[in-house]
């Protein structure tokens, strides 16, 4: 919690991803950083993680609400990572995601 917390600090921008039913937890998470003073961009769709892909640098943070951390979301950020290196962080239910151990190591 605490990475995260810094990596939340640090970071130039902020995009907090949820899809479907994780989409409400990413606007309760936006709302309580915004509580904070800090600004995140809100990604409700795969498009939108698309377009966002263009701009995405080493200093930005992409924090992912997913409750099953898996299927086609995953993989859209974990390509962004390899090409991009920004930092990531996962919000799951599902403590066993592929994501979770190999983005550990390069990120929040």
């Amino acid at each position: 919690m605490r990475r995260l917390a810094e990596s939340i600090i640090h970071a130039r921008r902020i995009y907090i991803v949820g899809v479907i039913n994780s989409f409400v937890s990413a606007m309760q998470l936006r709302y309580a950083l915004l509580m904070y003073g800090i600004d995140a961009t809100l990604i409700s769709g795969y498009d939108e993680l698309h377009a966002v892909d263009m701009c995405v640098g080493s200093d930005d943070l992409i924090i992912v609400n997913s409750v099953s951390a898996n299927g086609k979301l995953l993989k859209m950020v974990e390509d962004m990572v390899e090409q991009d290196h920004c930092s990531t962080a996962l919000i799951t239910m599902n403590p066993s995601s592929s994501f979770n151990e190999e983005c550990a190591k390069e990120s929040c």
